[in-house]
This record gives structure tokens, C-alpha cells and sequence, in this order.
């Protein structure tokens, strides 16, 4: 029988997600104060045109965490421990296979992405440079986004919070070693930041397996199914955020290309970073919501 849905039960289980969000935007902002006070602003811009892209990129497989979320409360709602570990597998299944066709097509994807933003002759190696590195790391994004929604979708919000703190801090880390004492500029902050996901990647698994180990049950019939896992997320994930990211995608093909103006790009990094934390910070409502969603 389950728990009855309480305001304490509500918020115990909404404070991590809230947590988790806005880590995002302040280690955003950590990567802009690392590559500021390098003294060519121009590094600062190409990180910010890099994590662009994957920004964009990454956003159309958001369905990975919010399909999978959805999926895994159903189950455990049933008290099926078998579809709970098949929500998992599944779409384990799925991520892994997209991050294998992002890899084999970085080549067109870095073409098609920087032909869209034309950083000029300026910032284009050195912002491809960030790409080449960073790219390494979509398999192990795509699976973080599938372990985030399974512990969300089994009621862990706070072995979800472990992961995201484990991975922004190896990233922070990372950061100030590669860029302040290695002097890796661009080349630093994507090597953080793919190394991190793949801690982070680490972490996760060891959650899964803490939660999982008390529920012995066949990992059978995980035959992934796109369709399932993908339908509800994509539409959960249109409503949320597309509209944003098109602002942002837009905002910056207007501001980068050919004049290059370094003050401009410095100034806009750090626009961008306090509106998405006032984003998140805006955004409280609707992580309840999606609490009630699991509940």
C-alpha cells in the first residue's frame, strides 16, 4: 500500500530535484569565471558558442530522462519489480545506440552547427576545438539523462542530487586543474566537462545498483522500444523547453557572427548564465509538478 500524499511528502521529494536544477546554471557560471580571467576574452567566446551547440544538441534527447521517469513511477506504481528494471534497461538500450550514431556523425554535425553559427575565423577553431573534445561524452550524457529519470522515476531524488553533485564538482575540479595550471583554455573546460559525465556516468551506476539490490527480479525482456519511451518525454520536453532553447539558439547566431566583438561576448556569457539561474529559480512550480507526476 502506498504512502499517503502528504505536503512534507511532496516537498521531500521535490527539495533534490530543485537542488540539482540550479547546479546547472552556477557551474555555468564557474566556466565563465575560469575562461575569464584568461587574457584573450576570445577563449571565453568559444566556450560559450561550444556549449552552444551542445546545449542544442543535447535538448532533443531530453525524452531519455522524462520517458524514462514516467515509465519507471508506472511501474513501481503496479509494484512490478521487472518492468522497473526493464525501464531501466531499455532505454540503457536506446541511449547507448543514439550516442553511438552522435559519434560516427560528429563530422556532419560539427559542420551543419557551425555553418548555422558562423564564429568567424577568430573563434571557429578554437569553438571547434571545444566540440572535437567534448563530443567523446554524448554516450555517457544520454545515459546520465536515462540513470537521473529511473532514480527520479523509483522515488530517489536524493541519489539523483549524489550524482549531479558528484559530477558538477569533479567538473569545477577539472576546470580550475586543466585551464588555471595546465593551460588548456577551450580544449580544458570540454575535457572537464566529458571526463565529469563520465564520473558521473560511475556514480549513477553505483546508485542504480544501491537501489536495485534489495529487489532481486530477472533483467528479462528489455528489447528496446523507441516509440514507448520516447513518446510521452518528447511531449513533456516540447512544452518545457524548446521554446527556450530557440530563444537562445537565435540570440547567439545574431550576436557571434563577423564582427566578433569580444566585450560583447564576454558580456552575453554572463547574461546567459543569471538567466538561467533565474530560469531555474522560476522553474519551482514546475519541478512539483513533475513530483505529482511521479507520485
Amino acid at each position: 500500500m502506498s504512502a499517503p500524499l502528504t505536503t512534507a511528502r511532496v516537498w521531500a521529494l521535490a527539495w533534490p530535484i530543485i537542488l540539482s536544477g540550479l547546479s546547472v546554471p552556477l557551474l555555468g557560471a564557474v566556466d565563465t569565471a575560469v575562461m575569464g580571467h584568461l587574457p584573450d576574452p576570445g577563449w571565453l567566446g568559444a566556450v560559450a558558442i561550444g556549449a552552444l551547440v551542445f546545449d542544442f544538441v543535447y535538448w532533443g534527447f531530453g525524452f531519455l530522462r522524462m520517458g524514462t521517469t514516467g515509465f519507471t513511477a508506472h511501474a513501481r506504481g503496479r509494484q512490478d519489480p521487472v518492468e522497473v528494471r526493464r525501464a531501466l534497461a531499455r532505454p540503457l538500450l536506446l541511449a547507448a545506440a543514439l550516442g553511438a550514431v552522435i559519434l560516427a556523425l560528429q563530422g556532419p554535425i560539427e559542420a551543419v552547427a557551425f555553418t548555422l553559427v558562423d564564429a568567424g575565423e577568430a573563434l571557429s577553431p578554437r569553438a571547434r576545438g571545444y566540440f572535437q573534445v567534448r563530443i567523446w561524452a554524448a554516450p555517457a550524457v544520454l545515459a546520465n539523462y536515462v540513470i537521473l529519470g529511473w532514480l527520479l522515476g523509483v522515488q530517489r531524488p536524493r541519489a539523483a542530487l549524489v550524482v549531479q553533485v558528484v559530477t558538477n564538482a569533479v567538473n569545477v575540479g577539472l576546470d580550475l586543474w586543466f585551464v588555471q595550471r595546465l593551460g588548456w583554455a577551450a580544449d580544458g573546460v570540454a575535457a572537464a566537462t566529458a571526463i565529469a559525465q563520465g564520473v558521473g556516468l560511475v556514480v549513477g551506476g553505483l546508485q542504480v545498483r544501491r537501489v536495485l539490490r534489495g529487489e532481486p527480479a530477472p533483467w528479462g525482456g528489455a528489447r528496446t522500444n523507441a516509440s514507448r519511451v520516447s513518446s510521452p518525454g518528447c511531449r513533456i520536453e516540447s512544452e518545457r523547453g524548446c521554446s527556450v532553447r530557440g530563444r537562445w539558439f537565435r540570440q547567439w547566431t545574431r550576436l557571434v557572427p563577423r564582427h566578433h566583438r569580444h566585450p560583447d561576448i564576454h558580456q552575453n556569457q554572463i547574461g546567459k548564465n543569471l538567466s538561467h539561474l533565474f530560469e531555474r529559480l522560476s522553474s519551482i512550480f514546475g519541478e512539483i509538478h513533475f513530483v505529482m507526476s511521479v507520485l
